[in-house]
C-alpha cells in the first residue's frame, strides 16, 4: 500500500472507517458537548459496547449539519485495517505523540501498548480512532471515549477538554484540579450527594468567558469502592450495582441522568486527601499550574500549547484555593458550598 500524504490521510482513515459503518455492526450517536453538535459513528460490536456507554448522549435537530464528525472502528471487529499512515518509526515521540502531528489542523497519537491511533483534522471538523483489537483497547478508554479526537476538534470551537471535576450551587461553581488520588472524584460524588450540580468528576470542558463556563463532556463517574463506603453509598448504591469496574478498581458510575449542563466558574479549588475536612484556604494560581500541569499533559497528547494556556488562564483569573478533604464527608460540600455563594456573592 502506497504512503498516504499527510494533508489526505485523515481523509483516507475516515473512507476505511465509514465502510466499516456501512457494514455494520454499528451505533451512530448525536452529542452537544458544550453546545457543539457533534455526531459519533462506532464501528464493532466490542467496540460499541465498551465505548457507547461512556459517551453523552444529546440529542439535536436531525436536519442540522454537525459540527463535527467522529468515527471509530477496530480491525478484529470490523476486518478493516487502517492505511499505512505518513510518517516513519522515527517520528513516534515521547507521549504517543507523533512528529509533525502536534499542533492543528493535523493532530496524531498513536499508543504502542494498545495499537490505537487517533487522528484529526480541525479544519473538517473530523476525527478518527482506530484500534487493532477493541477487547484489548487501554483500560481508560471507556471512561473517557474518544477523549482525544474530542478534545482537538471541539478547541476549534473555543472549548477545552481539561482533566478536571466540576460542582456547583445553582449557576455557579468551583473548578476541582488535582493529580490521580488526590481526592476530586470523593468531593466531587460527596457535592452530588449534598445535592449539589455536578458537570464532571474527570474530566470537564471549558468555555472561555467572563466567567469561563464548565460543562460534561463523559457519562460517568469513577468511585473507588472505599470512597463509596464512606460516602455511605446514599444515591449512590444504585449507580453502582452492575457497574463496570476499571484497571484501578474504580466503579464506573453512570451519571448521564443527574449532570449539569453549565455551571459559571467562580474559583479553581484543589482538594488534597487529609485527616479531617478543613475550610478553602487561598493558593498560589503560579504554584497550582506546576503542581497540575504535568499529570495534565501526560494524560493529553497533542496540542500541549493550548491547554497550558486555558490552564494558566484560569488559574489567573479565577481566585485558587487549597481544601483538606477527610473521612468526614459531609463537610466537604458545606466547605464548597460556602466558597461558592461567597465568590458569587463577589463577582
Amino acid at each position: 500500500m502506497t504512503v498516504a500524504r499527510s494533508e489526505d490521510f485523515v481523509a483516507r482513515l475516515a473512507d476505511v472507517a465509514r465502510a466499516a459503518v456501512a457494514d455494520g455492526p454499528a451505533r451512530t450517536l448525536t452529542l452537544r458537548p458544550a453546545g457543539v453538535p457533534v455526531r459519533v459513528h462506532l464501528a464493532g460490536a466490542e467496540l460499541i459496547d465498551r465505548l457507547a456507554p461512556g459517551m453523552l448522549e444529546e440529542s439535536f435537530e436531525s436536519d442540522d449539519r454537525p459540527a463535527i464528525e467522529l468515527l471509530a472502528f477496530d480491525r478484529a471487529g470490523t476486518g478493516r485495517s487502517a492505511p499505512r499512515p505518513p510518517w516513519t518509526p522515527g517520528d513516534y515521540l515521547q507521549r504517543e505523540e507523533i512528529a509533525g502531528w502536534t499542533r492543528p489542523p493535523r493532530l496524531a497519537s498513536y499508543s504502542t501498548d494498545y495499537a490505537t491511533l487517533s487522528v484529526a483534522d480541525t479544519d473538517a471538523g473530523l476525527g478518527v480512532q482506530w484500534l487493532r483489537d477493541a477487547s484489548a483497547m487501554a483500560p481508560w478508554e471507556g471512561g473517557a471515549p474518544l477523549r482525544s479526537i474530542l478534545r482537538w476538534t471541539l478547541e476549534r470551537h473555543g472549548v477545552h477538554l481539561i482533566h478536571a471535576a466540576a460542582v456547583g450551587n445553582g449557576t455557579d461553581g468551583v473548578l476541582l484540579l488535582g493529580s490521580g488520588g488526590a481526592g476530586k472524584s470523593t468531593t466531587a460524588l460527596a457535592c452530588l450527594q449534598a445535592g449539589m450540580a455536578l458537570v464532571a468528576d474527570d474530566y470537564t470542558l471549558i468555555r472561555a468567558g467572563s466567567p469561563p463556563t464548565a460543562h460534561p463532556a463523559f457519562a460517568i463517574a469513577k468511585a473507588a469502592p472505599a470512597s463509596l463506603e464512606l460516602l455511605g453509598g446514599r444515591g449512590l448504591g444504585a449507580r453502582a450495582a452492575g457497574a463496570r469496574v476499571d484497571w484501578r478498581g474504580k466503579l464506573r458510575l453512570p451519571i448521564a441522568d443527574v449532570v449539569c449542563e453549565a455551571l459559571a466558574l467562580r474559583a479553581v479549588v484543589l482538594p488534597r486527601v487529609a485527616e479531617r475536612t478543613g475550610v478553602p484556604v487561598s493558593f498560589s494560581g503560579r504554584e497550582a499550574l506546576r503542581t497540575i500541569a504535568v499529570s495534565t499533559l501526560l494524560q493529553l497528547p497533542g496540542d500541549s500549547a493550548a491547554t497550558l494556556a486555558v490552564l494558566r488562564e484560569l488559574l489567573a483569573t479565577l481566585p485558587v484555593y487549597t481544601l483538606e478533604v477527610g473521612p468526614d464527608v459531609a463537610a466537604i460540600p458545606e466547605a464548597i458550598s460556602a466558597l461558592i455563594e461567597a465568590q458569587a456573592q463577589a463577582a
